[in-house]
């Protein structure tokens, strides 16, 4: 059984895993069972379980520590034996220390560890995941047949992807989506992949050596903003200690290279 912890409203989270009795709140005109429940024997997967409100993450600890736990507006505790596997994107030692997650819950989980290193620390697998993506869309398009040429192979290998798995998908459907003939070329594949800087730009020889300069500089400081950013979640004050910066000195980056 698997949840979203980012797509469910705070409010209704807790009602969403662990149910409610009918009349616990308005709406609530029969008992339900939550997902905890339904997993009994089996294993509930909690991916981007950082999103957990406060209160969310401490009943979940109450839950992960004894097995047992009360659906909303009930007043009996249930037990249930249940595997939990969470997942998320963010540094979680990083978010405890923000503040953000209890660091017992993360203890309590923190059994077995798997760490999946992102697409661009292992390019050698995009090829694969390539055909993966154009077996799984292609048949639905009457493209199931279809490949890329070696040059929009080559591109995306080199693109570092900060949406990861995700965007790799979504890149690969849309191209069988713009595609009318196989092989795929580059110019099938989103603007932003085709036009995603791969590589610091070489200096123009013709400008003063200093500007050149200046310019490397910049190319690489906006890319290592960005790469904070990613490994961040997108969490500005986060990225700017990761940074070694303060967060004031990354949002006049921010604006100065035109970063959203």
């Amino acid at each position: 059984i698997a949840i979203n912890c980012g797509a469910v409203p705070g409010n209704l989270i807790e009602s969403e895993l662990f149910g409610y009795v009918k009349g616990a709140f308005s709406g609530a005109d029969k008992t339900k069972p939550g997902l905890v429940a339904a997993a009994d024997g089996g294993t509930l997967f909690l991916d981007e379980v950082t999103e957990l409100s406060a209160e969310a993450q401490s009943k979940l600890l109450r839950f992960a520590q004894s097995g047992e736990f009360i659906p909303v507006g009930g007043l009996e505790a249930q037990s249930v034996d249940v595997r939990l596997l969470a997942a998320t994107n963010r540094d979680l030692e990083a978010a405890i220390e923000a503040g953000d997650f209890r660091g017992d819950l993360y203890y309590r989980l923190n059994v077995v560890r798997l760490s999946v290193p992102p697409l661009r620390e292992r390019r050698e697998e995009i090829p694969l995941f390539v055909e993966h993506f154009i077996a799984k869309h292609g048949p639905e398009l009457g493209k199931a047949d279809f490949r890329f040429d070696s040059e929009a192979l080559e591109l995306m290998s080199d693109h570092d992807w900060p949406g990861n798995v995700r965007e790799l998908e979504n890149a690969v459907r849309s191209a069988l989506i713009m595609a009318e003939q196989s092989p795929m070329a580059v110019r099938t594949l989103p603007h932003g992949v085709r036009n995603a800087p791969t590589a610091a730009p070489k200096p123009d020889l013709d400008v003063p050596l200093q500007d050149g300069l200046r310019q490397l500089q910049q190319d690489y400081e906006r890319r290592s903003i960005l790469m904070a950013l990613d490994e961040t979640g997108g969490n500005k004050a986060r990225a700017a200690a990761l940074l070694g910066i303060s967060r004031n000195t990354l949002f006049k980056k921010l604006k100065e290279y035109k970063i959203d």
